[in-house]
């Protein structure tokens, strides 16, 4: 399962040097918490908005 999401995220086209201007761009601001997929930024806004849902959704078990 691990190989799979690995090869799944290599397909989303996020190279390190997307993730380093994002970086870098996050310290140029001052900002403590760097989102840079759409994932990570849709959990962000969860954990901001709603954490109460996010923790529920992260307890639900991925089908075997």
């Amino acid at each position: 399962m691990r190989k799979r999401a690995a090869r799944l995220y290599g397909l989303r086209n996020y190279p390190p040097e997307k993730v380093a201007a994002a970086v870098l761009r996050a310290v140029a601001r001052d900002k403590a918490v760097v989102p840079v997929t759409p994932e990570a930024r849709t959990a962000y806004a969860l954990a901001r908005w709603m954490p109460g849902a996010l923790r529920r959704i992260a307890r639900v078990k991925p089908p075997m």
